[in-house]
């Protein structure tokens, strides 16, 4: 596993498309599509439609790759860039354990990635856990393998919001630092 001293993770959140995607800061880890908009040097979902509808894609990118292993149960093969991870989904309690990492969304368990490398520290990127301005629910458009219109409620986005505040805590008891990034200067 990298020890990098900056960690980056790119989510979906809308205020990602306020930076040059192409020139984040540190090792980068990217969540879902956002990972196939911006330069990454890894890529990580816990998502199986994700990871079944994007498998092709993630496989030309040539990175270390990092998926739960429930949402592989469709995929053939194990290439040498692929660590797949067991996951509780029900607790933002961060692992230590080699091969797990929990987060009740895919952004969480990237946060427990970084969490498990030690770096002096996280930035999240894209980590908004709300609607953009208008309504939108991403930087980059819908999936297409969705219904139109569906999509995570503010109920949800709300205990992501709780999860996430527990998560960072356990990284700053360990003396990361993290820092949300929703616009230029938080950096």
């Amino acid at each position: 596993m990298p020890r990098p001293d900056e960690v980056t993770i790119l989510c979906g959140g809308w205020s990602a498309s306020r930076f040059d995607l192409q020139r984040l800061p540190g090792w980068v880890l990217g969540v879902n599509d956002a990972a196939l908009h911006a330069r990454c040097d890894a890529v990580l979902s816990m998502d199986r439609l994700w990871t079944e509808h994007r498998w092709e894609r993630i496989r030309d990118m040539l990175v270390p790759v990092w998926i739960r292993r429930a949402a592989l149960k469709n995929i053939q093969g194990r290439p040498f860039w692929l660590h797949d991870f067991d996951c509780d989904h029900t607790t933002a309690e961060l692992s230590d354990q080699p091969g797990v990492l929990n987060g009740t969304n895919s952004g969480l368990c990237a946060l427990n990635l970084a969490y498990q490398m030690r770096p002096r520290l996280i930035r999240l990127y894209g980590m908004d856990l709300k609607r953009g301005p208008r309504g939108e629910h991403h930087f980059y458009p819908d999936y297409d393998f969705k219904p139109a219109g569906k999509g995570t409620s503010d109920g949800k986005f709300a205990e992501w919001r709780a999860d996430l505040a527990r998560a960072v805590a356990q990284c700053r008891a360990k003396g990361i630092e993290v820092r949300t990034v929703t616009k230029p200067g938080d950096e």
